[in-house]
């Protein structure tokens, strides 16, 4: 059941004063802070990506408190965004180079190459309290957070993408709707959303899966045959091979040959502010459980409707589960407070930190610790927290944003048979190659 904002209320405060608690009589123990006596009397600056209607903005509201009590006499002060975070990563750029940025600041995966190329950001792996918290993440959030094989990064909110199917929708097919019976490969995928999917007369009345519009899954297919966006060095798309072209021809085929979903006015449109998989519009569906949380708008809970798995193989066998990205918890190498500044990315990332953002917001937890936690045992986010051990995820090169937009882009004119497969991969394959040379 979806926490309501009383009970999460609730929840976090009995959160803050069992943790207020045990910090007190540990003196920031959980952070690897330092004694009291040791501590300045300085003020951290603090810019959150995430501000107004975002839930991560109640979490951080009610226990950054907990931080001054704890670190005291260090005191911090947030200042929350509200915007795009294009905007934001314009706004820190600028503030960088003025000498103004803040002090710690939580941004999305591109701000790590883009601050990373600056020289921005602080390496926090030397300091040994962060270094206690390492062994904890699984190995591909904890590469995330490295650019050119240096941390900067501790997870603070995890955007993970896997499949997502109705249950009872599954059942009236004739289905199984338990996660082991669920489509292991590609082809058994294709199989069961043709099942899926209904049609009157020459009119889609229920999608099968709903298509999405951005690479990840396409991606995701690519990298289980073995190839990345790029080459191991960085410097040449890789997207010119078999694997590109067949992991393409699949959402091809999704939507041409097995009709499983439709482009154009005439595909099913859920309830505004409803999650397609919240409606009856769509038995599938592939990305994060955070437009799950919606279905409270409708009075339903997704731990009923929704059963989640990986992302269907080409064989069976597990090797890229789905993209991993999120939002990470840096901090300013021009700091004058670096102690102070990384106490304070270490409370943004700790588990309980984690965990309450995890439950605001309907997102997967980022450690191996957070097994037996409310968000871990969700059986909505139990595989989401397990794909994190093979989650894949994109190069940290500065130029990652605009080459994928080109991608979806070209993916996306390649499904609704605008171009070839092989004109859109070729298009791909050039532009990615020409922002790769131009940046040197």
């Amino acid at each position: 059941m979806l926490m309501t904002r009383r009970g999460f209320q609730r929840a976090a405060a009995a959160a803050a004063g069992a943790i207020g608690a045990i910090g007190v009589a540990a003196c920031g123990a959980g952070t690897g802070a330092a004694p009291r006596g040791e501590r300045k009397a300085v003020t951290v600056e603090y810019w959150s990506r995430w501000g107004g209607a975002n839930k991560t903005d109640p979490v951080d509201t009610a226990r950054m408190p907990l931080f001054d009590q704890q670190h005291a006499p260090t005191k911090v002060v947030r200042t929350p965004w509200v915007g795009d975070h294009t905007a934001f990563l314009q706004k820190m750029t600028v503030s960088f180079a003025g000498g103004t940025g803040p002090d710690v600041f939580t941004v999305g995966t591109p701000g790590i190459p883009l601050f990373g190329k600056q020289g921005s950001l602080l390496s926090v792996e030397k300091y040994p309290a962060v270094k206690k918290e390492l062994a904890d993440y699984f190995a591909p959030v904890q590469e995330l957070g490295k650019y050119k094989g240096v941390l900067y990064g501790l997870n603070y909110f995890i955007d993970m993408g896997v499949t997502q199917y109705r249950k009872d929708m599954l059942e009236q097919a004739g289905l199984p709707s338990d996660r082991k019976s669920l489509p292991k490969t590609w082809d058994q995928f294709r199989e069961v959303t043709r099942k899926l999917a209904k049609w009157e007369g020459g009119t889609m009345t229920r999608i099968g899966f709903s298509m999405p519009a951005d690479d990840k899954m396409f991606l995701t297919a690519v990298n289980q045959l073995g190839k990345g966006l790029f080459n191991k060095e960085n410097t040449k798309a890789n997207l010119d091979g078999p694997e590109a072209e067949r992991s393409l021809q699949l959402l091809v085929d999704l939507v041409h040959r097995d009709r499983v979903d439709v482009r154009g006015d005439t595909r099913p449109k859920p309830p505004s502010g409803l999650h397609i998989l919240g409606s009856n519009v769509a038995a599938s569906g592939h990305g994060s459980p955070e437009g799950l949380a919606t279905f409270a708008t409708a009075g339903l809970d997704p731990k009923n409707l929704i059963v989640t798995d990986f992302t269907p193989e080409w064989t069976g066998k597990t090797t890229a589960t789905g993209y991993l990205g999120g939002t990470w918890a840096m901090a300013n190498k021009a700091t004058k407070n670096p102690d102070e500044a990384v106490d304070v990315l270490l409370f943004l990332t700790t588990p309980e930190h984690n965990l309450a953002i995890g439950e605001a917001t309907y997102t997967v937890v980022s450690r191996k610790s957070q097994d037996k936690s409310s968000v871990a045992q969700n059986p909505v986010m139990r595989p989401y927290y397990e794909a994190l051990e093979k989650a894949w995820s994109l190069p940290q090169i500065t130029e990652i944003d605009d080459i994928r937009n080109n991608v979806r882009t070209q993916m996306n004119e390649a499904i609704d048979q605008k171009k070839s497969v092989k004109e859109a991969l070729a298009n791909m394959v050039q532009y990615a190659n020409t922002k790769l040379a131009a940046s040197g």
